[in-house]
């Protein structure tokens, strides 16, 4: 309270349900966690392009087991859909990843084997175009239809209004627009005949 709240020029909203910090946060030793959770937490499989979006932001190889679990993961979960299907299409997330000088090698050479035997081809994108392609693919765009306007138009008169369209993008897609954003999406006001051109437009370009 004395070194953030009483310096403050005004008085912030707190949350009522504010959680106390994890005290191994301040304690000189490894914190004994799990930093990176399952790489099946991470990828999200499309089963009519068989293709296979891997989310890779925020993992740090730093050692030889770091690498071993890498790839021995991927492999758990390539292994069985390629052996069903055939070599797989993967689209990868680099953003907020990092391989270790030292491990580089190592990396290199485990990622050139995954690829031979289980990639039909590689896709590398970063930050919010990943996003952009896998929740495209997730939400199926291209089988949407007029009736979705209607999801979005909340007065139900006809138009979605650039408030209707920041509202629902961040309801049902997960998606924050900007203004700025909302500008480029359509040069025109929204109805039922141009929404679905409008969406793809955002998520498919």
């Amino acid at each position: 309270k004395e070194d953030i709240l009483d310096q403050m020029d005004f008085y912030p909203i707190i949350s009522p349900d504010l959680k106390v910090m994890d005290p191994r946060i301040f304690i000189d030793t490894k914190m004994n966690i799990t930093l990176f959770g399952s790489l099946n937490e991470r990828i999200s499989y499309i089963e009519e392009d068989h293709a296979i979006y891997i989310n890779n932001f925020g993992i740090s190889i730093n050692s030889d087991g770091d690498v071993e679990w890498f790839f021995k993961g991927l492999e758990n979960i390539l292994k069985p859909l390629v052996t069903a299907k055939g070599p797989i299409d993967v689209i990868v997330n680099y953003d907020g990843f990092d391989v270790a000088a030292a491990f580089h090698d190592s990396f290199r050479a485990e990622l050139t084997s995954l690829e031979k035997n289980y990639y039909k081809s590689a896709k590398r994108f970063a930050g919010k175009a990943f996003y952009r392609s896998s929740l495209a693919k997730k939400v199926n765009i291209k089988t949407w239809d007029e009736s979705a306007f209607f999801m979005f138009d909340k007065d139900k008169d006809g138009i979605i209004s650039p408030q209707e369209l920041r509202d629902e993008m961040r309801s049902i897609l997960g998606i924050s627009l900007t203004p700025f954003q909302i500008n480029e999406i359509c040069t025109t006001e929204i109805n039922k005949h141009n929404f679905v051109e409008c969406i793809q437009k955002l998520l498919l370009s």
